[in-house]
């Protein structure tokens, strides 16, 4: 059984295209970019970083053809689900 909640954020990838998900953290350092593939378990992204737990981060989120689903400040501790439709839902973990 995962544990929640223990400053990360997790992506779903719900829909029909594969993701490429990238973004900064707090302090501007790049996050290196990962693919999520239709049908992947949950990945999750920690928000431990130089040994501190980071409020919140930066993250993009394209499908391969290069359409982008989001971008925008996603603070530690939520879920990202993306549909098939294009479209997103962030929510705090639970």
């Amino acid at each position: 059984m995962d544990i929640v909640g223990e400053c990360e954020i997790r992506i779903e990838n719900l829909g029909h295209d594969d993701l490429k998900v990238s973004g900064f953290f707090e302090d501007g350092s790049m996050f290196t970019p990962i693919k999520i593939f239709k049908n992947d378990a949950p990945h999750t992204i920690s928000l431990i970083y130089s040994g501190q737990c980071s409020k919140h981060m930066m993250l993009y989120i394209d499908i391969f053809h290069g359409q982008r689903v989001f971008a925008g400040f996603v603070p530690k501790d939520h879920l990202i689900q993306v549909f098939a439709s294009g479209k997103y839902n962030l929510e705090p973990l639970k």
